[in-house]
């Protein structure tokens, strides 16, 4: 299912609006579609490289190696991100 595209479209207010009253499913579904569309590369580590890039975070996480983020802090970078990226404000 290939969503129909309308060039010069605008991420606005009222859509991200619409967006996050989605349902889950809904939001879901939405990441799915957005995320073919992005077409990234896939990611051809093998499974034992993905393992060992999570050992290697979490081991860094437990010797105090890394610098963590509380929720709030998360949402705050989430804030300056649409805010700057978009002009958006929650």
């Amino acid at each position: 299912m290939t969503p129909p595209t309308q060039p010069g479209t605008d991420l606005t207010p009222e859509l991200i609006d619409r967006v996050m009253e989605l349902s889950l499913e809904g939001k879901d579904k939405l990441f799915g579609l957005l995320a073919k569309e992005l077409d990234s590369p896939p990611d051809d580590r093998t499974d034992e490289e993905i393992a060992a890039e999570i050992k290697r975070r979490s081991d860094d996480v437990h010797a105090g190696n890394a610098q963590l983020l509380t929720p709030e802090e998360v949402e705050q970078n989430v804030r300056e991100m649409l805010r700057r990226d978009f002009g958006f404000e929650l």
